[in-house]
């Protein structure tokens, strides 16, 4: 039991840690590369945040259906503020 408790700390401090890097990048990030399309068939960034997100969002449905889910944000309309606030 022991070990699951020091797991469980373990897995919040790290996606706290996690948390803290994505605020911090997006923050800091220039407001023109949010959604400057990068060469070849890779997402923008609006885009990769706004998966992980909404990623999030399908992860708290499925495991806990009893916590209210976040509202999943739109790739194409969606703002820094609004990313960092879903993430949060």
């Amino acid at each position: 039991m022991e070990v699951r408790t020091q797991l469980g700390r373990a897995a919040v401090q790290i996606f706290g840690t996690n948390d803290r890097i994505n605020q911090i990048l997006i923050e800091q990030l220039d407001p023109a590369a949010w959604r400057a399309k990068p060469p070849g068939k890779t997402r923008t960034i609006a885009a990769i945040f706004t998966h992980m997100h909404n990623v999030r969002t399908k992860w708290v449905r499925l495991t806990a259906p009893h916590l209210k889910v976040p509202r999943q944000l739109n790739r194409a309309n969606c703002t820094p503020r609004q990313a960092r606030a879903g993430l949060a």
